[in-house]
Parts: structure tokens; C-alpha cells; sequence
């Protein structure tokens, strides 16, 4: 990633709520399980978002920004 550059001028927004998507890093008890990357208001059945909004247990950072843009701009067609 270029340095200089904010996550969030490369993530993309939310296409149903345009909320600003999350990224993070997994980690439990010291053990490192991938990244993280969607929707933060996205939550099950709530009647907002019709699909799931998330990805986890990309590899890198850079898989899951490409995984969650590439997701978003398919839906935006």
C-alpha cells in the first residue's frame, strides 16, 4: 500500500447503507486467523442489507480490500 494513502479513500463504501467499510486484523490468544473486511452496521435479518457484507480470513490486507471492492463494484453495476 502506498504510504500516505488512508484506508478509507481505498475501500470502498457500503453500496446498500454507504456506511464506510471496516477493515481488521483477526487475532485471538496471540494467533493470527487473517483479515477482516465489510460492513459495520451489517448485521443479520436487519432488514437493511440482504446479503452477507463481510469477508473474513483473507490472507492479506491487500487480498481483502481487493476481495471487498471488486464484491462492491459487482453490486453497484
Amino acid at each position: 500500500m502506498r504510504e500516505g494513502v488512508l484506508i478509507a479513500d481505498i475501500l470502498k463504501s457500503c453500496p446498500i447503507c454507504k456506511s464506510r467499510a471496516y477493515i481488521e486484523k483477526e487475532m485471538a490468544d496471540g494467533y493470527f486467523f487473517g483479515w477482516s473486511v465489510g460492513c459495520p452496521r451489517y448485521r443479520i435479518k436487519d432488514g437493511i442489507h440482504a446479503e452477507k457484507m463481510s469477508f473474513h480470513n483473507c490472507r492479506s490486507r491487500e487480498a481483502a480490500i481487493k476481495k471487498w471492492n471488486e464484491w462492491v463494484g459487482a453490486i453497484v453495476k
